[in-house]
C-alpha cells in the first residue's frame, strides 16, 4: 500500500519539473526492487534510477531544465599544442662598432615550467647557466652551432641554430711611426706601418701637403720652406672581409732652410701711340720676406705706394731712383729708370736742300722720338717714285713749266707707333 502511494505522488510531480527552472537533483540510487499493480497480481524488477553522475543517460530531452547539452568532441580547440619547446632569440652589434661584434642569445621556453633551468653551448667550447647570454664575443671568424638545452622534471628539451661570427680582431688596429733617417735633408721621412689585425686589409695614407700613397710604409719627401713647418700624417686601415675603419694621425715637423734676404726690381715700360703717358709696370723678386711683410715703393718724384707690384706714368721727362723696402725686415733695392713723361709717339719731319738747277734734293730724316727708334720709313716724292731709307736724295725731271710736289714722308717706331707728314717742293722749268 506504501508503494503504491509513492507512484501516484511521483506520477503527480512530473508536470511541475517539466516547467521548473530550477535544477533538478537526482537520487544517486543505482539499484532498487519495487511492486507495482497492474490487471493481475504477481511481481517484478523495478527500473534503475537516474544517476547525477551522467545526467545526459535520464530520459529527459537535452535542454530540459537541469538537462546539459552533451558535449560535441568534433569542434573541441585542438590548435594550441601542449608540447614543451625553445624559441632562440639572437641580438648582434656590427663589427664595425666601438664594441666590436657582440652577441645577445635569448632562450624562450613555451609550455615550459618557470622553474626550468637554461644551458648554453655558444660553439667553441664555453658554456653558460643562464636564459640569456649578454654580450658575448668570439675570438676568432668562423660558423659557431649554438644549442640551449632547457632541463626540469628529469626532461630535457634542446634547441638548437647556427651563426656566423666575425671575431674579435675584425676591425684592424692602425699603427705607425715616423723615423726621418736622412740627416742631410731633413725633408725626408720614413713612414713605419704597425698595423695589427686578423684579417687582410688595405691601407691609405694622407700625407699632409695635398699627396697620398697606398703603399703599406711609404717615404715621402716635402717641401722646402724657409720656415718650419707642421704636417699631420694620416693612415686608415680598412678590414678586407668586413669593410671595417681604424685611423690614426701623428704630426711631423720640417725643420725649414732660411732663405738668404735678397731683392731685385724688374719692369716693362709701355708706350702711348696716342696721346697718354708712358707707363711702368713694377715688379719684383723677392726672397727671404717674413711672413705678412709689406712692400713699400719710392718712386724717386715724391709720390709712393704698398703692393707686391706697382703702376707708374711720370708727368715729367727724366731719371728716376725707385726704391723697395720690405717692412720688418732689412730687405732693400733699387733700379734707375729713364721717364720722358710726356705723349710717348713719334712726330715725323724732315726738311732738304736743293742743287743750282732746282731739280735735285737731298732729303733729311728729323722725327722726334723719345724712348723707342725708328724701324721703317717711306717716302712719297708724288713723281711715281718711291724711298725707303732715312736720308735719300731724288732727282725731278724738269718741264717746259715749272711744277710743285707734294712729298710725303712717313715714320714707325720699334714700338709699332707710326707718323707722317708732307710737304710742298717746287720744281722749275726748263
Amino acid at each position: 500500500m506504501k508503494t503504491a502511494l509513492k507512484i501516484v505522488l511521483f506520477l503527480a510531480m512530473v508536470p511541475l519539473l517539466q516547467h521548473c527552472s530550477k535544477s533538478v537533483q537526482y537520487n544517486s540510487n543505482t539499484s532498487g526492487t519495487g511492486s507495482g499493480s497492474g490487471s493481475g497480481s504477481g511481481t517484478g524488477s523495478g527500473s534503475n534510477g537516474p544517476s547525477t553522475n551522467n545526467p545526459a543517460a535520464t530520459p529527459y530531452s537535452a535542454g530540459q531544465a537541469g538537462v546539459p547539452l552533451p558535449v560535441d568532441t568534433t569542434k573541441k580547440d585542438t590548435t594550441t599544442s601542449k608540447t614543451p619547446r625553445i624559441i632562440i632569440t639572437i641580438n648582434k652589434t656590427t663589427p664595425c662598432s666601438a664594441t666590436g661584434e657582440t652577441f645577445d642569445f635569448i632562450a624562450t621556453g613555451v609550455n615550459i615550467p618557470a622553474n626550468a633551468t637554461y644551458t648554453w653551448y655558444v660553439g667553441d667550447g664555453t658554456i653558460k647557466y643562464t636564459s640569456t647570454v649578454s654580450g658575448y664575443k668570439y675570438l676568432y671568424p668562423n660558423s659557431y652551432k649554438v644549442v640551449v638545452q632547457a632541463t626540469y622534471n628529469s626532461q630535457i628539451i634542446t634547441k638548437d641554430t647556427t651563426i656566423k661570427a666575425y671575431g674579435s680582431f675584425v676591425k684592424p688596429a692602425a699603427s705607425f711611426y715616423i723615423t726621418q733617417p736622412n740627416s742631410s735633408n731633413p725633408n725626408y721621412v720614413a713612414l713605419v706601418n704597425q698595423t695589427s689585425s686578423t684579417v687582410n686589409f688595405k691601407v691609405a695614407w694622407d700625407l699632409g701637403d695635398g699627396t697620398t700613397s697606398t703603399d703599406y710604409s711609404p717615404t715621402h719627401t716635402y717641401p722646402s720652406s724657409s720656415t718650419d713647418k707642421v704636417y699631420r700624417i694620416l693612415l686608415t686601415a680598412t678590414g678586407d672581409s668586413s669593410g671595417c675603419k681604424d685611423t690614426i694621425s701623428h704630426a711631423v715637423n720640417i725643420i725649414g732652410i732660411p732663405a738668404t734676404p735678397s731683392c731685385t726690381i724688374n719692369y716693362n715700360q709701355t708706350d702711348s701711340c696716342g696721346p697718354g703717358l708712358e707707363t711702368f709696370n713694377f715688379g719684383a723678386l723677392v726672397t727671404g720676406a717674413p711672413a705678412g711683410a709689406t712692400y713699400n715703393w719710392d718712386f724717386g718724384d715724391n709720390t709712393t705706394t704698398i703692393g707686391a707690384s706697382a703702376i707708374k706714368q711720370y708727368t715729367s721727362a727724366s731719371n728716376f731712383l725707385v726704391k723697395l723696402t720690405i717692412s720688418n725686415s732689412s730687405i732693400t733695392c733699387s733700379k734707375v729708370v729713364k721717364a720722358f713723361g710726356i705723349n710717348n709717339f713719334p712726330t715725323a719731319n724732315f726738311y732738304y736742300t736743293v742743287n743750282a738747277a732746282g731739280n735735285t734734293f737731298n732729303f733729311y730724316d728729323s722725327t722726334i722720338t723719345r724712348s723707342t727708334t725708328l724701324q721703317y720709313f717711306f717716302w712719297n716724292y708724288d713723281d711715281g717714285v718711291q724711298g725707303h731709307v732715312a736720308n735719300t736724295t731724288h732727282t725731278y725731271v724738269k718741264d717746259t713749266v715749272a711744277r710743285t710736289y707734294n712729298v710725303l714722308y712717313g715714320i714707325k717706331t720699334t714700338n709699332n707707333c707710326s707718323s707722317i707728314i708732307q710737304k710742298k717742293i717746287f720744281v722749275p722749268s726748263l
